[in-house]
């Protein structure tokens, strides 16, 4: 899912911008990331306000327009590049809209409760005067695919004419078998995910991992994993000392309700801020160094460590690549289930914290491991 690695940087980009366009009506307002107050109420600029779903809309119309009516890259490009910007700024005056109207109505509007509508209609809007200038350039695209055909096998010669003229009958074979894998593995996915978990097995993490005990306050932690079979959070405390783990299971896997997803984090991102983000060996046990993926978070005065790894076959995994490709070698076998490990906790001195991680899982890790083991059915 690229795209929603641009939700970030959209949703910044259009409370800044509605936020200065406000400024420049009149309305009084005050920023503070990504939401905006003014006297009759508060905004948030949600990431699904970011103006995403209009641009995807938008690229795949310009794109297929400018095949069909533009010839030359260049051409192309820019009208794609225009269709583009519009967009943006058309998501941008609909926030500014709902805004203007909740400040005029004392948030009585109707606008501002049914955005979404007005949304579409803002977008197509914008959408046709840019379609109809598009369809008014001068530089039309005159030939039909059956002529480029044709021409490609003309200048081919040298008695390659006949390959090439071969070609569709290939894809026309090739066809049908691409189009038949995906339902295959469909088929096998589903036989592999209908197998129903042991209600003795999915319980609560274990009371007691080393010396470390499960607390009975609940973690302030709010992770966030969309789709998820199972997730488990406690808390564990030893001598003055505490932590929170975190275990994210996957039996099956769709699109939207994955592991590796870009909406997935074991934070939540509208609270806390993130310092860094790194990788580092971690002793799970005498000898045995694992790479795991380590962040540093603020919220306020707060910080917070947060150690995490993918847990893919048994194999501890630091990186979204390999974790897909090993869930397509497990799928491929038969097999599904995935899990996500997270240790978290708040410090004052970061190296302290870390030193505290890798006591707790070098004792903590191996009895995890044969709790999931339980799980896969291993």
């Amino acid at each position: 899912p690229v795209w929603y690695y641009l939700m970030p940087s959209l949703q910044a980009m259009t409370a800044k911008m509605s936020f200065a366009l406000l400024q420049g009506l009149g309305v009084p307002a005050f920023r503070q990331g990504h939401y905006i107050s003014i006297p009759s109420g508060r905004f948030e600029i949600a990431e699904y306000c970011a103006g995403l779903r209009y641009l995807m809309a938008a690229i795949s119309m310009g794109v297929f327009f400018a095949w069909q009516h533009l010839s030359g890259f260049r051409q192309q490009l820019k009208f794609v590049l225009l269709v583009v910007v519009v967009a943006i700024v058309a998501n941008w005056l609909r926030v500014v809209v709902v805004m203007v109207a909740g400040h005029l109505s004392e948030m009585q509007s109707p606008l501002v409760a049914d955005h979404a509508t007005m949304g579409w209609l803002m977008f197509a809007g914008f959408m046709f005067p840019v379609f109809w200038f598009g369809g008014r350039w001068p530089d039309k695209q005159t030939q039909t695919p059956g002529t480029v055909i044709h021409h490609a096998a003309v200048l081919v010669g040298n008695g390659k004419e006949q390959k090439a003229a071969q070609i569709p009958w290939l894809l026309m074979l090739l066809m049908p078998l691409a189009l038949l894998l995906g339902p295959l593995l469909v088929s096998q996915y589903s036989r592999t995910t209908e197998r129903a978990p042991d209600p003795v097995v999915w319980s609560l993490l274990p009371d007691r991992l080393g010396v470390w005990q499960k607390a009975s306050a609940k973690p302030q932690w709010q992770p966030e994993f969309h789709g998820a079979s199972h997730e488990w959070l406690a808390r564990y405390d030893h001598a003055d000392k505490e932590l929170n783990l975190l275990v994210v299971y996957y039996t099956g896997q769709q699109q939207g309700s994955e592991i590796v997803y870009a909406l997935n984090s074991p934070y939540n991102r509208k609270r806390w801020r993130l310092v860094s983000s790194q990788h580092r060996l971690i002793p799970f046990s005498e000898g045995d160094g694992r790479s795991v993926y380590e962040v540093t978070l603020q919220a306020g005065y707060r910080n917070r460590l947060i150690t995490y790894w993918y847990d893919v076959d048994g194999q501890v995994v630091d990186s979204r690549v390999q974790t897909k490709l090993l869930e397509l070698k497990r799928l491929l076998q038969g097999e599904t289930g995935t899990a996500l490990l997270a240790v978290a906790i708040d410090f004052t001195d970061r190296a302290v914290a870390r030193q505290q991680i890798d006591t707790f899982l070098g004792m903590a890790y191996p009895q995890l491991r044969q709790w999931l083991n339980a799980i896969d059915g291993r």
